[in-house]
């Protein structure tokens, strides 16, 4: 976040070398408006969702299946990040294809301004498969 001093300290192997969008602390509990971004190459779009804030659920299991529901996939491996005092934020990464153009992320089965949480936003170009 432009405005914090928290760092990402650990992300799943497939992340890296992902690009991750920089936002501020106000901007770090919505989704990213559609049309925000435009995308020169095809790319796998990373949600990084907390999870946990001060050992409460903040992202449950439901909200995660609604949020799969929309076309996203949990990505296996664990997100660590910094936090400040005694929080104890955890984190769970999700990923989806996104093709060149305007980058439009929907949610169609649930509403991030009621249910979210904190999310954090990464791409990565997608490679062509070889023949």
């Amino acid at each position: 976040m432009t405005d914090r001093d928290y760092l990402v300290t650990t992300v799943p192997k497939e992340m890296i070398g992902a690009t991750f969008l920089t936002r501020t602390s106000g901007e770090y509990g919505q989704w990213l408006p559609a049309g925000a971004l435009t995308a020169k190459t095809p790319v796998t779009a990373y949600a990084v969702v907390r999870t946990k804030y001060i050992g409460k659920d903040t992202f449950d299991q439901d909200k995660q299946q609604k949020l799969m529901k929309d076309g996203w996939e949990a990505v296996q491996g664990f997100v660590g990040t910094t936090s400040p005092g005694k929080e104890g934020w955890e984190w769970k990464a999700f990923k989806t294809d996104v093709e060149a153009g305007e980058v439009s992320l929907p949610l169609t089965n649930m509403s991030w301004e009621k249910h979210g949480t904190a999310v954090l936003f990464l791409f990565k170009e997608r490679v062509a498969a070889k023949p």
